[in-house]
This record gives structure tokens, sequence and C-alpha cells, in this order.
């Protein structure tokens, strides 16, 4: 047997709202409630029949530990039409709107006062709550139904049963006396009980079936705690389960115990190895059909749904400060977790997830947040099954975009502990950051998009396919013998970024791509270069004496571009970096050469982008133009690039690399992974 504490709710103060046609006796009931006479007390009770008002003011008393507002309501009077039948003053209806329970009152001794909650009462109630409200029912006066009733108690039990089937909303039913109190702490019990853990919010008793939401959740839970993800909780698990929600460990009798009562409900529920998802569900069915609701919802609030059976929008959203000038990347744990998710739902074992493994690892949320496209932007196997590196990589592009979208996501999969230390804050100046924005910008058919492909591995195409929306490509590059996440963001005109001071600001480093082949292609990167200095110059508030070309300002070098249209060597200074930098190479990337040059320039821009200490703020020159003869560059001993890499095809990267401006006594620089 699972025996578990009160669980708490979002409810801190129960209201009980009593209502009922005139002469039930509900202001004598509610006074009863709260006068602190022991049960058969008569003569305290009918003086206190005597003194008793048209309308209780609302009381508050203490059940069970929990504070409780006990509300009395006026009797039907011609003020406000709510349905058939005398209506409700406006008191009345404010005060059924704002109610935790409401207790309607009727005579056991009158027949009529009991027809008139099926035919009024509760239609009156649902017309004034647009969310159900748990409703407990307590006939009055049972002193005197002995000698006033007319009516068989069997058929009022049958009468009761009936109500109830009919009615979702009736939690309980109790029969009391206020002149005699006589089961008035049952009342109030039924009443709190009914407020906290309202069964018709889980379980349809009419059809024996939980409810859909209900059934939802617990699915959720159970796949949370299916570790090896095979739809079967084992004992192991199943003691995780106690222990996380009840705080005490089952023994193995009481597991063999829950599983032999499972069993005879259905016998495929329960399988050698423990219970099935079906199993899980049976058993939290049986515990609402036996009256047990406080246990289900127990294990529901702990692990954070409110009465409506959604998730806490504290737990999903909890608050984390991110200012403009920082980043949102995730944490080590949340990296293990994300890498922990992969592993259990790669069922096959072949370090990818396929559109079914996707739709089961998702089926804890309320759906994949990527869009069925997500395959285009990261790293996929040949078939186009999400690989280890194009899930990680998609995590720390939706981190960037949204964070409070992944803080909610994890919680959805099942993170253990504070989802807030899932993701780091970190400066976008200096730091520890692992991702940066890379805008890629260039002419028509340059080549922009089989660079940002080359990023995730894709294929090269050969046949043009002009782009016509903006995309980013999201994956990893290793730099100094660590990873880093580099998105490279293209868009359909270079105005679509640069027109926007809140996008460049989150541009670390620009890549322009031109066609080697062709001389318009090779002019327009001098001007290009230029507007994209000028936009980040705006978005960062750089002055004009910091950045430089040709021994100009940036604001100088877009008025007279053509002007510059011979210069040699370009500086230039990324929008908030701290190394100034131009980096210029030649990609090839066709059928013979495939696309290992093209990854080259994705190295670039994360060397570019990752911020260098003050000692090392100068300026890195490159040729705009190389060589044509590859003999004739001097590359760095520790260069990386194909030109020296006899497994790339020779010429497929060229590059001239020239020392960092120093002072005297000082050593030459080089570019760690260029």
């Amino acid at each position: 047997q699972l025996v578990v504490p009160m669980a708490s709710s979002g409810v801190v103060v129960v209201r009980v709202v009593i209502v009922g046609d005139a002469a039930v006796g509900k202001t004598s009931l509610a006074a009863a409630l709260v006068v602190g006479t022991q049960e058969g007390d008569t003569t305290t009770a009918t003086r206190q029949q005597q003194v008793v008002p048209d309308v209780l003011p609302p009381v508050s008393v203490t059940v069970e530990g929990r504070p409780v507002l006990m509300v009395d309501t006026a009797s039907p009077v011609p003020a406000v039409v709510v349905g058939g039948g005398p209506p409700l003053v406006a008191a009345s209806c404010d005060a059924v709107r704002a109610a935790d329970v409401v207790c309607v009152v009727y005579d056991a001794t009158r027949a009529e006062t009991f027809d008139r909650v099926a035919s009024f009462w509760l239609p009156a109630l649902r017309k004034l709550r647009e969310r159900s409200v748990p409703v407990v029912l307590a006939g009055n006066k049972l002193d005197l139904k002995s000698t006033g009733s007319t009516t068989p108690q069997d058929d009022v039990v049958d009468r009761v049963n009936a109500l109830m089937s009919a009615n979702q909303e009736i939690e309980a039913y109790v029969e009391c006396s206020a002149k005699d109190r006589l089961y008035l702490q049952d009342v109030l019990s039924v009443s709190l009980k009914a407020a906290l853990f309202p069964t018709a919010v889980l379980y349809n008793a009419t059809e024996a079936l939980l409810q859909p939401k209900c059934e939802q959740a617990l699915c959720r839970i159970f796949r949370l705690f299916d570790a090896d993800n095979d739809g079967v909780m084992s004992d192991y698990d199943l003691n995780k389960f106690q222990l996380r929600c009840f705080h005490e460990a089952l023994s193995s009798a009481a597991i063999a115990q829950v599983k032999e009562t499972v069993g005879k409900i259905e016998s495929d529920a329960v399988q050698p190895s423990g219970l099935t998802i079906q199993g899980f569900l049976v058993l939290h069915r049986e515990l609402l059909r036996k009256g047990d609701a406080e246990v289900v919802w127990g294990v529901l609030r702990n692990f954070g749904y409110t009465d409506d059976l959604s998730l806490r929008e504290d737990l999903l959203y909890p608050h984390i400060a991110v200012g403009d000038d920082h980043v949102c990347e995730p944490s080590y744990g949340g990296v293990l977790f994300l890498h922990n998710l992969f592993n259990k739902y790669d069922r096959d074992g072949d370090e990818a997830l396929s559109s079914q493994e996707l739709d089961e690892l998702f089926l804890t949320t309320p759906g994949m947040p990527w869009g069925a496209e997500f395959a285009q932007y990261v790293n996929t196997d040949a078939a186009g099954n999400l690989s280890l590196a194009g899930f990680l990589a998609q995590w720390w592009l939706a981190t960037a975009l949204d964070p409070r979208l992944t803080l909610a996501y994890l919680v959805y999969l099942g993170y253990d502990g504070d989802v807030t230390t899932s993701i780091n804050v970190e400066p976008r100046i200096g730091g520890r950051r692992a991702l940066y924005h890379c805008f890629v910008f260039g002419s028509r058919g340059s080549g922009k998009s089989s660079l940002a492909d080359a990023l995730i591995g894709k294929r090269f195409l050969a046949r043009y396919q002009p782009t016509m929306v903006g995309r980013a490509t999201c994956g990893a590059v290793s730099c100094a013998g660590t990873d880093k996440y580099l998105v490279m963001r293209e868009f359909v005109s270079d105005a679509e970024a640069l027109g926007s001071e809140a996008l460049m600001r989150e541009c670390d480093v620009a890549c322009i791509v031109y066609d080697a082949a062709s001389i318009e292609s090779q002019a327009n990167e001098v001007g290009r270069c230029g507007r994209i200095t000028a936009a980040s110059v705006a978005a960062a508030g750089i002055t004009d004496s910091v950045v430089r070309c040709g021994g100009r300002s940036a604001a100088e070098r877009v008025r007279g571009a053509g002007d510059h249209s011979g210069a040699r060597t370009l500086t230039w200074r990324p929008a908030r970096c701290w190394a100034a930098a131009t980096v210029s190479c030649r990609c090839i990337a066709d059928a013979q050469t495939g696309n290992a040059a093209a990854r080259v320039a994705s190295a670039y821009a994360v060397g570019c982008a990752v911020p260098r200490s003050a000692a090392h703020a100068g300026v890195w020159r490159m040729r705009r133009r190389p060589r044509r003869d590859t003999a004739a560059y001097r590359l760095p001993g520790n260069c990386r690039c194909p030109a020296s890499n006899p497994a790339v095809p020779q010429g497929a990267h060229r590059c001239s690399l020239l020392s960092n401006p120093r002072t005297p006594n000082q050593k030459s620089n080089t570019v760690p992974n260029h």
C-alpha cells in the first residue's frame, strides 16, 4: 500500500462557499462549523441557533492544519438571472467564482430541495465558472430525517449515486445535522479534500477511465523513469519513483504485492521485469477508483503539475538574467544530460536518431521544437538521420536563440535538479564562450550556401540553387584543441543584416565570399567589406579611429570605396571582439576537391571570433588575393590548412599569413588553427 502525506497544491487558503435553497439550514450549518463546541453539546447548539443572522460573514477556521475560509451566501432572490428558477444575488455569484469548493446544502427531509440540486444549482455553477469547481453535497437536518422523511434510505442512496455518476464535479456526499452537530467534521474534511485533490480532473467515474490529460501526464512520468527505454519500469525504477514522490523506499514484498494487484486487473500490464506503461496507468486508475486521489495528486504535484494538469510556469520558465552584452550556452551538465538522452533513445546504436526515435524522444514534450526542416541546418548521416554532433549543435543553436525554450524543454525531458544550472550566461566579450555567430556575405552565386553546408558536412551540389530565405547552419569546429560551435547565418541580401543594429550586435565575425573566377565579384569585395565594417561600427559604437582601412576610417572607406579597389591589404576589427582581424582565404569546393577546403574557412572564422587578450589585440593582416605560386607561401609550422596537409588535394586551399604587428623584442604571434 502506498502511503503518502498530504501533498501541497497551489491553494494557500481553501475557500469553501456554502449555497442552497431557502430554509435548508445552510447558515446554521456554517455557524455550527465554526463554533468551537463539542459533538452533541445541544445546549450550546440550541443557543447558537437562536442568534444566527440571515447571512454569516466569512469566517476563517483551521482544518487538518490548513486554513479554510467559510463563506455563507444568501438564498436565491430576484436579482441576477443565472438559469431556471430563482436567480442568485450578485454577492453569491462573486463568491462562487472565487470558490475552491462549493458545498450545496439541501434539506434531507424535503425531496424537492434535493431535486433542485440537479435542476438549478449544478447548471448555475457551470454557468458562473469557466472551469468546473468541485462540489460537495450536504444533506442537512439529519436529526429530523427519521420522523420527517417519507423516502426510504436505500432509495436516497441510489438517487445520490445516480446524481454523482451523471455529474462528475460532485466529489462527495455527506448527511449531517447543524442542530445536533452530527458529522460536521466530515463536511469540513470532505470539502478540504475535494478542494485540494479533485477527483473529476483525474478520473471519469462514469466510464472508469483516466482523464486524457491525467493519462498524458502519467505517461510522461513513466518514460522519465524508464531508464533503459524498454517500455518496462523495473523494480529498481519503481523504487526510484517511490523515493522521488514519497521519500520512502518499498520493500521487495511490497513491490511484489503492487505487481500482483495490477496483474489481477490486467494480466498483460505486468512483465517479469516490471510494470509496463499500461500497468503504471492501471495502478493509478485503481487508486482513483478507491478514492485515493491524494496519492495520485501527490505524484503529479511532485513533478510540477498544477490543478489543471499543466506544468508550473515558474518550473518551465525560471528567471534568468541575460543582458544585451551576454549570451546563453549549454553548461557541462546540460551537455551531459543531452548526450545521455541521445544514447537512451538511440535504440539501434547507429549513433544517429531516426525520425521514429526522435518522435519517441519528444513524447514527453509538446512536440519537437525545431520544425521538420531542421536536418538542413545541422549534421546528419547519409540517410538523413540526426547525428550526435547535429543533435548537440541544434541545442547549442536553440539555446543561443531562445534560452527560455531550451529550459522549458529540458524540464519536459526530465532534467534532474535546478534547470537553470543547465545553461551558462557568458559575457559576449571575453568569458568562456563556445558558440560564435558568423554572418556570411557575398554576391549571388559566389558559394555562400556551399560554405555554410560544408560546416555541417553536407555534400557539395554543383547545381546552383539561389537562396530564397535566410538560413543558418550550426556545427562544431576544432579550435586550439577544443570544440567551438559556429553558427553560419546566410541572408537573402546584405541589407537584411546590415540594416538591423540588433542583428549586427550578434555578429562575432563576418565572412565575405566571392567568386575567384569572377573579376566583378572580386571588385565588389572591398565595397562590401566597408559596408559591413560601417554597420558593425554603428551597432557596437566603435569610433572611426579604431577601425582603419588603408590608413583611412571606415566611414571614409564607405564614401570612397572605389579609391581603395587596388588596396593590397585590408584591416578590420569585427564588432564587439577583442582581436582585430581580416580573413581572406581561397576555398575551392567542387566535385574534385570536395568540401575539405570550405571547412577551413570555418576554422578561420572561429579563430577570428575567439576573443584574445589585450596583449594580442593587434591587427591580423592577410593578403586580399592569394598568389598563384603556392611554393611562395610561408606558413607557420603549426598551420593545419590543407596546403600543408597531404590528405587534402593539392591546391584546395591557399593562404598567406603575416605576423601580428609587434613591439620590439616581442615574438611573432600566429593564429591558432587560423
